[in-house]
Parts: C-alpha cells; structure tokens; sequence
C-alpha cells in the first residue's frame, strides 16, 4: 500500500506551477528567477536530470513555456537580471552582445559585461573572459576627458598570458570545461 500511494501519478503539472512561481518571482524582481526565465527563453530546458540547451536552428526547439525560442526575450530578462549584477546574467547578456543574439552586436559591451563578471568570481565568465584575450576579441572603451565628451574603442591583441590567467581563474572557481 505505501508503494502505491508513493508512486502514484499525479495529475497535477509541477513543471507548469513552477514556471508561474518562477514568472512571479522574475516580475517581482528577483535576480535570480530573471535569469532563469532569460535562460529558458535561451533555449534551456530544466525538466530533465541535467540541465541542457535546445538549439535555436531546431525547427522542433520549443522552450519550456511552449514557444519558441526567444532570444530578445531572453536578453531582456538577462538584462534585468544584470541590472542587479547577477554574475551569470552579466555573462550570459555579454555573450548575446558578442554574438548579436538578440541584441545588435556590440563587442564593448560585450567584453564590459563579461569582464564584471569573470572579475566577480563567475567561472564561465572567467573561462570566456580567457577566450576573448586568446581570440583577441577584448574591445574597450575609454572615455576622453575633453570638452567634447567623446570617447576612444581599443581592440586588444591576442594576449595567450592574459588568457592563461583567467582560464586558472575559472578552473580554481570550479569550472571544469573540457574545451580547454
């Protein structure tokens, strides 16, 4: 009797439910339920075991809310997220402005958000961060302190030592990627 009371279906759709709590909780303003729903507009889908990704090229890749990927939604809720400077949200929003996912591509704000990032301690941001300097994909801006207010974009040069260091960064704070 007890199996059968344990074990029973239940009619009752949790996943469902839980993207609602979720929805609330990113309206209301928490950072970390915003990101969650940036991730799910992504692509990421959470009702597995493990975590993964749905690929947007997939003519069959729905998100777990029932539509498509999204990935202006997702930036937006990234954003949000950022805004509070949520670690993996900064990340991930640096890598949509890399890439132009959702957002026009901007590769100064792109190594902005990545860099606040991977200098908060976030892993992967520390291991892309290391790609970026390998790739020589770093673009900064400087601000000109003249009258005019202008400002001056660098783009940095492949730099393998500035990689390295933040690549041991990340593997110290817990990334293990295999890439590398």
């Amino acid at each position: 009797l007890y199996n059968q009371l344990c074990w029973k279906e239940c009619d009752f759709n949790h996943i469902e439910r839980g993207l609602v709590i979720l929805r609330n909780a990113a309206e209301k303003g928490n950072a970390d339920a915003q990101f969650t729903l940036g991730a799910i507009y992504a692509g990421c889908r959470y009702d597995a075991k493990e975590p993964y990704f749905k690929d947007e090229n997939d003519k069959y890749a729905h998100t777990m809310l029932g539509g498509r990927i999204d990935l202006k939604r997702a930036a937006y809720w990234y954003t949000l997220a950022a805004n509070q400077g949520h670690g993996s949200a900064l990340n991930n929003l640096g890598n949509a402005y890399r890439k132009g996912a959702g957002v026009e591509r901007n590769y100064v704000k792109a190594t902005e958000l990545i860099r606040k990032a991977a200098e908060q301690g976030d892993p992967y941001a520390q291991l892309n961060y290391g790609d970026m300097f390998r790739d020589g994909d770093v673009w900064i801006r400087i601000e000109s302190d003249s009258i005019t207010g202008g400002s001056l974009v660098l783009h940095a040069k492949p730099d393998i030592e500035k990689a390295k260091e933040w690549w041991t960064k990340a593997l110290e704070n817990g990334n293990r990627s295999e890439e590398h």
